[in-house]
């Protein structure tokens, strides 16, 4: 039986979730007694209720997906508009201000900023207040599976609760290791997924590093085997040069000493025998030096 895949979200959609979710972030309960599944859940049914007819029912985590991707790319715009009205304080209108941070997002990311209709929603939200700033993670060991609540949400009353005045600690249900759902991390990263990938990237750093050293290491090791074997072809082609050297000179002594005893007398040719004593005589000299 073959499953039916959902559609991809058309604006509107993408209106009506980011409206969903604004609402219940910003429900005091999100802050001391709900799961990361849960809130995600309530978001899906809250969206479902009132979706027109004809949109397709999501599930929660295609919620939670959806709204990460907005947030992100959302997120990144407002840092590069921040950016772009720091260079330009005075003169410059907002459509422009907006114009450049459309051209710095497409140079930056390969691709148009395509959120316009959700940026109005989201500029606001409380996790993008200062988007001129990249608040990281916070790092929460994994053994404290209780709820988080930031120390400006403890002195707060319920009516005073933004999503910019707390953080939370949500465990997935269902998930020994547990997660958490963090509203002030612009990357929209749970604390307890942030530290599992910092531990995969330093686990791979570190092997990749170890590898590296690895080869590095065999590397000088053939370097050394090389050199040793090309020192010992010198060796062994000065040893041969020698020889042959010496074969040579055998050679010649033993022609020359041919030539020594021969019979000049016995030669009837006048010129032949002219020849064999010049070269009788020159041996002579050579030897006698």
């Amino acid at each position: 039986m073959s499953s039916k895949r959902s559609t991809g979200f058309i604006n509107a959609e993408d209106q009506l979730l980011v409206e969903k979710f604004l609402e219940i972030s910003q429900d005091p309960i999100t802050s001391t007694s709900q799961t990361s599944v849960v809130f995600w859940k309530r978001v899906a049914e809250a969206y479902n209720v009132q979706k027109k007819e004809e949109w397709v029912p999501r599930s929660f985590r295609s919620i939670q997906t959806r709204m990460g991707k907005l947030q992100k790319e959302v997120g990144q715009f407002l840092v590069f508009e921040k950016e772009v009205e720091n260079l330009h304080r005075n003169g410059v209108s907002e459509s422009d201000i907006l114009r450049d941070a459309r051209r710095v997002f497409a140079e930056k990311n390969n691709k148009s900023f395509r959120f316009d209709h959700v940026y109005d929603q989201l500029k606001d939200f409380g996790k993008f207040k200062d988007h001129n700033e990249c608040v990281p993670p916070r790092k929460i060991p994994r053994k404290h599976n209780a709820i988080l609540v930031s120390s400006s949400s403890e002195n707060s009353t319920p009516d005073s609760h933004t999503l910019s005045s707390f953080s939370i600690h949500l465990d997935h249900e269902g998930d020994a290791g547990g997660s958490s759902f963090n509203f002030t991390d612009n990357n929209f990263e749970t604390p307890q997924e942030h530290l599992r990938h910092t531990g995969k990237k330093y686990k791979m750093k570190k092997k990749i590093d170890e590898t590296l050293y690895s080869n590095v290491e065999t590397l000088k090791n053939y370097t050394s085997q090389v050199v040793e074997i090309m020192n010992k072809t010198c060796e062994q082609m000065n040893e041969y040069n020698v020889l042959q050297k010496q074969k040579l000179e055998y050679k010649m002594l033993r022609r020359e000493d041919k030539i020594l005893a021969m019979d000049l007398n016995d030669i009837l040719d006048t010129n032949l025998r002219m020849l064999y004593y010049n070269q009788q005589q020159e041996i002579i000299r050579k030897r006698t030096k």
